[in-house]
């Protein structure tokens, strides 16, 4: 069954605000803590963060893991988008950094789903 719009616009909405606040463009003010714990780690937390956020959104809502993954697609194309037309850019490195805070949102959803399963028995928990 095709996920339906509202969801997959909702998590859209959500994808974008969690890529946005995660790694703002210009404005990386978690960057402050790389000197404390080091790069690699900072960016593990930023990552982590990213997971767990696609895990609440999969535990707040019980919404298709399909809207969440096409959603997440969405917010990661209106993203890059805003991104080429307001910021410019020397290399590519944020189409990497946004995909892979993309794919850690997906996973966080999928392991609360693998987790926790449908809330209340829901149908509407898939893992399409």
């Amino acid at each position: 069954m095709a996920a339906p719009v509202w969801e997959i616009s909702v998590t859209t909405v959500v994808g974008f605000v969690v890529g946005y606040l995660l790694w703002p463009p210009r404005a990386v003010y978690w960057a402050t803590l790389a000197p404390f714990i080091g790069g690699p780690a900072t960016v593990g937390v930023v990552f982590f963060t990213a997971a767990v956020a696609g895990a609440v959104v999969a535990w707040h809502r019980p919404y298709r893991l399909s809207s969440i993954t096409y959603g997440g697609l969405l917010a990661y194309v209106f993203g890059m988008l805003a991104i080429e037309l307001s910021v410019p850019s020397d290399s590519p490195v944020h189409l990497l950094v946004y995909t892979a805070l993309l794919v850690c949102f997906v996973l966080g959803a999928a392991v609360e789903r693998r987790r926790f399963g449908p809330l209340g028995g829901s149908s509407t928990n898939d893992t399409n």
